[in-house]
């Protein structure tokens, strides 16, 4: 009985709630409705009741990978809490509280959890994931292909986009560049879904959801997309051309040759990756000039619009990343130990660098964040947080490359799985060096990486720390899991 209404406080009920609240608050037509404050509410109370949990249950997760990295990652912000109390408390704390979630609740996996367990949690997530954004995506291509686009007004100064609007395919998403970030992680799961798919039919649909993904990045016309995108299939063609150089004979052998054909295959993926993206926009802008000409003296505005981003600043190709970027350096360097806190930017920038990029530019708009993971942890949480920063990505990267090295050159099912997840994670990293993700924001691409993340940890904390027959026989078990 206790293991039945276990899935109430040991995180599972929190993980789906948590994920349909990431889900949903990126959504155009809901996210600014009531229920979505309820819904907030419930999955700050499940993942404090898992916290808890996890707590009482502190053995079984105190030895999973990158676990103290996390913990002082998050003690630093506490810190810089305690230190910026002036610029706010309340908001700065239910921040801290989400960054808790997901540095302790979807990082972390049990020691004992057992690995069709761990492999299911990740399909149902994974399966939920896809299915979401692969309706979104389709709908949003309709949205473009009837014309509907639309700024709608819920109350106050906000407005909400929908649909193709000022040039460009917002669509079902509230920004079209993380729609295009979450969309491409969708993908990334797909090409995993796509070797384990049993049947004709599911296979289908995983293609039709592919395409429509590909086609959202396109008509967002986001440059993070294309960033995501690029890194997602450069990171796979990575792993699967290092993964099955080894069977083309004496000319691939050797760590050397397959890492040289495994990079120049990544390089040349991504390259081509935004090529046929802007080669597709170029054809499909094309198309709609000649099909849907205005013909002379014939009043009326095409149904069909282009993608045209003219709204943008032509003379600045960084669209104001840059000087946003060197605002967040100007706010570090008035608070450079403790940082002053993500959710005090804007107040800390109006006391302390009141001219700085952040609250005056030419655009008129007060940014609450600097659009780049590494300025926002800078100006955050100092140089304290960024050296915990660094110490979190360097065990994630040691383990997971140990874990690479371990699969990659059996060429198994486990193998594919690992591609497909860092994948994933390359493309979420990519795209938060152009918006702000992965730390102090509540998105599903974060929910995503740090999930899946976990899930890698596991797996290589399992498989990679050991050599010879143990490896081969934990590796076979895992094998049995993936079927």
């Amino acid at each position: 009985m206790k293991r039945r209404m276990a899935w109430l406080y040991d995180g599972t009920l929190f993980l789906y709630v948590y994920l349909a609240l990431t889900l949903l608050s990126f959504n155009p037509f809901v996210y600014y409705l009531p229920a979505l404050r309820a819904l907030t509410a419930l999955a700050a109370v499940l993942g404090a009741a898992s916290l808890v949990y996890r707590l009482f249950h502190f053995r079984r997760y105190q030895k999973a990978p990158c676990l103290w990295p996390a913990a002082a990652f998050l003690l630093s912000g506490l810190f810089t809490l305690a230190v910026n109390a002036r610029y706010g408390v309340l908001e700065s704390a239910q921040g801290l509280l989400w960054l808790a979630f997901q540095l302790l609740l979807l990082l972390p996996r049990g020691a004992n959890e057992v690995r069709g367990d761990m492999v299911k949690e990740l399909r149902g997530v994974g399966g939920v994931f896809v299915a979401y954004n692969a309706v979104m995506a389709l709908l949003s291509l309709l949205m473009a292909f009837f014309g509907y686009g639309e700024v709608y007004r819920p109350g106050g100064a906000a407005i909400v986009p929908r649909g193709f609007v000022w040039g460009r395919l917002w669509g079902m998403y509230s920004d079209p560049n993380y729609g295009s970030a979450s969309v491409c992680v969708s993908l990334a799961m797909c090409l995993f879904f796509l070797s384990r798919a049993r049947t004709r039919r599911i296979r289908v649909l995983l293609w039709l959801s592919c395409l429509a993904f590909y086609g959202y990045i396109v008509f967002s016309d986001s440059r993070t997309g294309m960033a995501a995108l690029a890194a997602l299939l450069g990171a796979y063609a990575l792993c699967r051309v290092y993964e099955r150089a080894g069977t083309w004979g004496k000319k691939a052998n050797g760590f050397k040759k397959r890492a040289a054909l495994s990079i120049l295959s990544a390089v040349l993926v991504s390259g081509l990756s935004i090529s046929c993206v802007m080669a597709t926009k170029v054809a499909y802008n094309s198309f709609i000039s000649i099909v849907y000409r205005a013909e002379p003296g014939v009043p009326g505005e095409n149904p069909v619009k282009p993608i045209d981003r003219a709204y943008d600043d032509q003379s600045d190709m960084s669209n104001g990343r840059l000087a946003l970027w060197k605002s967040g350096v100007e706010l570090f360097q008035k608070a450079p130990l403790f940082g002053v806190g993500f959710r005090n930017l804007q107040a800390a920038a109006k006391a302390l660098v009141p001219d700085t990029y952040l609250v005056r530019n030419p655009k008129g708009y007060m940014y609450d964040a600097y659009h780049n993971m590494l300025v926002d942890v800078l100006a955050s949480q100092g140089i304290l947080g960024l050296i915990a920063f660094f110490a979190l990505a360097v065990c994630a990267l040691k383990h997971v490359f140990r874990l690479l090295a371990s699969v990659l050159r059996r060429g198994a099912r486990t193998a594919l799985f690992a591609a497909a997840l860092v994948s994933a994670l390359a493309a979420v990293v990519a795209e938060s060096l152009f918006i702000s993700d992965l730390f102090y924001v509540n998105t599903p691409t974060s929910f995503m990486f740090w999930f899946l993340l976990g899930c890698l940890l596991r797996l290589g904390d399992d498989i990679g720390k050991e050599n010879g027959a143990f490896v081969e026989a934990r590796l076979e078990e895992w094998e049995r899991a993936f079927k």
